[in-house]
């Protein structure tokens, strides 16, 4: 295995651990999408570009389902490290 993909393994495992923490902490909901998709997430992370100081120039992806969000909310906390 190589660097890059132990790296991406680590990543998608630390959304897992946000996502079913954000779950437990809410006693709500079901981290379902986040573990399953976190690995397509991680890769899909690595397309996206964000300059705080530009928020105009950074690439803005929108996915529209509502059963992710716990998904969305673990890699905007892991990949911009606070949650918005």
């Amino acid at each position: 295995m190589t660097e890059q993909n132990k790296m991406r393994k680590k990543m998608a495992n630390t959304i897992r651990f946000l996502a079913a923490d954000m779950v437990q902490k809410a006693n709500s909901g079901h981290p379902g999408a986040p573990m399953g998709l976190a690995d397509i997430a991680v890769v899909l992370s690595e397309k996206l570009s964000h300059n705080p100081k530009n928020p105009n120039g950074s690439t803005v992806t929108v996915w529209s389902f509502l059963v992710g969000m716990v998904l969305l909310l673990s890699i905007r906390f892991y990949i911009f490290g606070a949650m918005i």
